[in-house]
């Protein structure tokens, strides 16, 4: 049984990648996970490869100088996580970070996501619907309804002003 959602913000430099994402996004994250009960998370990571499930216990989340988390009221229980993970399984879009997240050229590749790009596909499908619509709002106001075009500091922003978040 899942009794709390958070969505965590990484703000580590530990890679080149790490780096020039919080360069290019002027933020201090370069990361994001959708983490359950801080026993498993999902997110897309260039690390791994693409979307994924993984154990909390190789996240790292007991170090606060490394990630922020922000408690979500979310509508889901495991099995879809497991089913969201199936469906939309795929790989991680480096061309995206870098043609658009670095050189601002629009691209949306099928099938290749960035985390907050997954994670905020996650909330959205998992929320109530007044949040829905919210998060739809802010996204098509903001980011021309382009989840691609999100990194984890607009994430962040568009949930703190959806007031779907609470810092924990």
């Amino acid at each position: 049984m899942i009794s709390l959602v958070e969505i965590a913000f990484y703000k580590s430099d530990k890679t080149l990648l790490d780096k020039g994402i919080r360069f290019f996004s002027k933020s201090p994250y370069s990361h994001c996970e959708i983490v359950f009960n801080r026993e498993f998370a999902i997110s897309a990571s260039g690390r791994d490869g693409g979307t994924r499930i993984k154990k909390a216990d190789q996240m790292n989340f007991d170090d606060g100088n490394k990630w922020d988390f922000y408690k979500i009221d979310l509508n889901l229980d495991i099995d879809k996580i497991y089913d969201f993970d199936r469906v939309y399984k795929g790989k991680y879009d480096f061309v995206s970070i870098v043609l658009y997240h670095m050189l601002r050229i629009p691209i949306n590749i099928k099938n290749k996501y960035i985390c907050s790009e997954y994670c905020f596909m996650i909330i959205n499908e998992y929320s109530n619907n007044s949040n829905k619509k919210t998060l739809d709002t802010f996204l098509k106001l903001y980011f021309g309804n382009r989840s691609y075009k999100l990194n984890p500091s607009n994430l962040l922003l568009i949930l703190e002003m959806s007031r779907l978040i609470s810092r924990t």
